[in-house]
């Protein structure tokens, strides 16, 4: 039976009549009234709003940002269809599941998933998502495996106009807000400019594959555009150029964001578009309307353009964010290093930032960002091989060479059919998997392209006439296949109402921890909405973490009021809490790199109130040494906890050992990263300390030549020149301290160091108006502080020095200088 087309236009009614299963469909449907057709829009709302939807929603409520709101958005909608599709079938009386050849590697991929998370370093998560971008969690991948079955089993070419449709239009008011954005341009009440994001999408990288991925399906819409019900030719003007309208707003914001789209991206829209080139201008695809020919031929062109001239164009009017990726060869070490820990199944899905802080190669140390933490990897191989190992990334590249080579054989074939949407999602997904191998991918992006590569897949299929199979599952068979069918129903029910509870909760939990961020200061209110988040949801090690860091503060707080109103045992009593919570935090997820260190953290700061501590906090920093070896960071920190111990200890032996240590830990620091400012600085700091001042001097200057802005490196070099006094050290002091003056001259802590400097030199009426600069820098009421410099003043005029005070000058080498 010849198969009779029709075509997209947003908002068009659409001429009835496609293959003979969608009509049967359409009858069965009939027959069951309007709550099988209650049931049958419910499916095409629900997924429409997931394509309407995964690229605009955001509140700005949720702690975890807009990937996360995104992803419950899809799972919100993704359920509603599933209503809709399991109801509908009750009606119709059978569930009819369609058989693809996709659907080994499905089951292979997702039994892989499961094993993996099974056998997972941290369970939780590896089912649930990792925090902030959930969508690497198995839960995700059954959705989308629900979400095929669900498109495929259900698929007409009305419901997909309507998802294409949806699309187009969320891409256009996309596109529009970010232009307005980098703009400048206030286009919302200041209330919700507070909450709005610049880029609705989550990252800029991400966006731009939407933008380029959206043009070859846009312009097959161009194409289909004039074939609209009932030859309306003004509805056909309008609707083709909307479509242009939004392809013109893509290019541009590709020009506005030229630099977020790496060389491998150019080459991808290149592909898509080349590829619907060829199809169109060989007539292996025949669209009904060839006046559009030109279209992709001029897209063509601009995008070479654009590739040649772009990145001379500058037109934002806002600082816009700079965004990172691992580069390939760090991404190689990482998965050989993964893959050498658990080569079948990995460290489990949504656990790359474990292999990342585990495997990273120490010459990562080497560029500025050394500090930061990947949690997802660049291109789906890279983080593939050491989440889910060797086992589960076959599957996934089985998958994706069948989707390949499937789509491709029904695109070339049968040339007399009208395969343009076919052709124009086919490109899309091109785009979209080329940028998925050498991209960092977020999860809107990540499950957007997904969503879109299984409607091409369903659309290549239907568009090519592909013999359907149904795996039919009935009522109408027997009693018993009825009651099975049945009791099978009322269990997916009872899922489907569990996950919409469970999603309210997680997503009211986060709105709880997200509104306590949004506070000034943490207090007693702060303190209360993440108690909420952790009621509502107790299984996010991240709450227990920030509701930890809410008492470490309330704990600084009191600690900073006066003597008489400091409450001791209310600090106490804070600080417990914030170890306790740690801890917990810590238990949650025992190989998360950052619950390690931020427990070891809370231990460190509250060793003056809570004794133990500081060997509790030295443990923490070892096991965080163990998950992440190559830190430099770590290193420092137990050589500053090594040195605390030495300046308590009262046994001049034992003090000297400690402080040998503490050496030890800063060398180690320095030759993690040779250019660690930070640990050469403090390196310094421990040698002065034994009474190396050579060595100190020279790491001083070591570390003031790799962070020339730091006053404290400056500050410090200056002291113990100072101290040393050979040679010409007094005049380099006195340069050192002028040149902290000349960029702030309120530096009290220079100037009062240039004064007993000038002592040392015998320059009494210099070192006298440097102790006047000091004391009107000097608030009123600070009596005491007052009264030791004017002393200090009337002893160099009585010619008494103050010679014990640069002699003691070492017991606040370690304080940074007030600013």
């Amino acid at each position: 039976m010849e198969e009779k087309k029709f075509s997209f236009v947003p908002g068009a009614r659409f001429q009835k009549s496609a293959s003979a299963a969608e009509t049967k469909d359409v009858d069965e449907t009939r027959n069951f009234g309007i709550t099988a057709r209650f049931c049958d829009w419910l499916i095409t709302i629900g997924l429409g709003m997931i394509f309407l939807g995964i690229p605009l929603f955001f509140t700005g409520l949720a702690a975890q940002g807009i990937a996360f709101e995104k992803q419950v958005y899809f799972y919100f909608w993704l359920l509603l269809a599933m209503i809709g599709w399991a109801t509908k079938s009750v009606l119709v009386g059978e569930m009819k599941i369609r058989k693809t050849p996709l659907d080994i590697p499905i089951a292979g991929f997702i039994a892989v998933y499961v094993v993996s998370t099974i056998l997972s370093i941290d369970r939780w998560h590896s089912f649930w998502g990792f925090f902030g971008d959930p969508s690497r969690g198995l839960i995700n991948v059954i959705a989308l495996a629900v979400a095929y079955y669900l498109i495929v089993s259900n698929f007409t070419l009305q419901r997909a106009k309507w998802l294409l449709g949806a699309l187009a239009v969320s891409n256009f008011i996309v596109s529009a807000w970010v232009v307005l954005a980098v703009f400048g341009v206030k286009f919302l009440p200041q209330a919700l400019m507070a909450l709005a994001p610049v880029n609705v999408f989550g990252s800029f990288s991400a966006l731009m594959v939407f933008v380029s991925l959206m043009i070859p399906l846009l312009i097959a819409m161009v194409f289909k555009a004039g074939e609209s019900a009932g030859g309306n030719k003004i509805f056909q003007i309008a609707s083709a150029g909307f479509l242009l309208v939004t392809i013109a707003l893509n290019f541009f914001l590709m020009t506005v964001l030229y630099s977020y789209i790496l060389f491998e991206g150019w080459i991808a829209i290149l592909a898509g578009i080349v590829l619907f080139l060829v199809f169109i201008l060989s007539r292996i695809v025949q669209p009904k309307i060839y006046s559009w020919s030109w279209l992709p031929i001029a897209a063509f062109v601009v995008v070479m353009a654009l590739f040649m001239v772009g990145r001379g164009i500058n037109v934002a009017k806002i600082n816009l964010p700079v965004e990172v990726n691992l580069n390939y060869s760090m991404t190689a070490a990482i998965a050989k290093g993964g893959l050498k820990e658990n080569f079948f199944f990995g460290s489990g899905p949504a656990t790359y930032v474990y292999n990342f802080s585990l495997h990273r190669p120490q010459n990562f140390n080497d560029n500025a960002l050394y500090n930061l933490r990947f949690f997802q990897g660049t291109g789906v191989i890279g983080e593939s091989l050491p989440t889910i190992g060797a086992a589960g990334t076959f599957f996934l590249i089985l998958l994706l060479l069948l989707f390949i080579s499937i789509a491709g054989y029904f695109l070339a074939r049968d040339k007399e059919k009208d395969k343009v949407y076919s052709l124009g999602l086919v490109c899309a997904v091109v785009v979209f998997l080329i940028n998925s191998f050498v991209l960092r991918l977020e999860g809107p992006i990540l499950t957007l392209g997904t969503l879109l590569s299984i409607v091409a897949f369903a659309a290549v299929l239907r568009e090519s006439s592909a013999q359907e199979k149904y795996l039919e599952l009935s009522l109408k068979s027997s009693p018993k296949y009825a009651l099975a069918f049945a009791f099978v129903f009322m269990v997916i029910s009872a899922v489907v109402i569990f996950f919409f509870v469970f999603l309210g909760k997680v997503y009211v939990a986060d709105m709880y921890s997200g509104s306590a961020l949004r506070q000034s200061q943490a207090n007693d209110d702060s303190v209360r909405k993440v108690i909420k988040a952790i009621d509502l949801n107790n299984r996010e090690s991240r709450y227990f973490n920030q509701l930890a860091q809410n008492y470490l503060i309330l704990a600084n707080n009191e600690a900073l009021k006066g003597e008489k109103e400091r409450n001791a045992s209310l600090i106490s009593s804070h600080l417990n809490n914030a170890i306790s919570l740690s801890v917990k935090s810590r238990d949650i997820m025992k190989k998360d790199i950052g619950a390690v260190e931020s427990l070891a953290q809370v231990y460190e700061n509250s060793a003056l109130y809570v004794p133990n501590t500081l060997s509790l906090a030295e443990e923490q920093y070892n096991r965080a040494r163990e998950l992440e070896p190559h830190n430099p960071l770590f290193f420092v920190k137990l050589g500053q906890l090594k040195a605390t111990i030495a300046v308590v200890e009262k046994d001049e032996n034992k003090k000297k050992e400690f402080l040998q240590e503490s050496k030890a830990y800063f060398e180690k620091a320095v030759e993690k990263k040779n250019n660690f400012a930070l640990g050469y600085f403090h390196l310094a700091l421990a040698n002065e300390a034994l009474g190396d001042k050579d060595k100190a001097i020279e790491n001083l200057n070591a570390a003031l030549m790799h962070d020339r802005q730091n006053i404290n490196y400056a500050f410090n070099l200056g002291r113990v020149y100072t101290l040393r006094g050979q040679s010409d050290d007094l005049k380099t002091a006195e340069f050192l301290y002028k040149k902290i003056l000349e960029a702030n001259e309120k530096e009290i802590n220079a100037i009062f160091y240039l004064g007993l400097l000038y002592e040392k030199m015998n320059e009494k009426d210099k070192a006298i108006g440097e102790y006047e600069r000091v004391l009107n820098l000097i608030p009123a009421e600070n009596k005491e502080t007052r009264e030791q410099v004017e002393k200090m003043i009337e002893n160099v005029r009585q010619g008494v020095l103050n010679v014990n005070i640069i002699e003691n000058a070492g017991d606040v080498n370690s304080n940074q200088p007030s600013r």
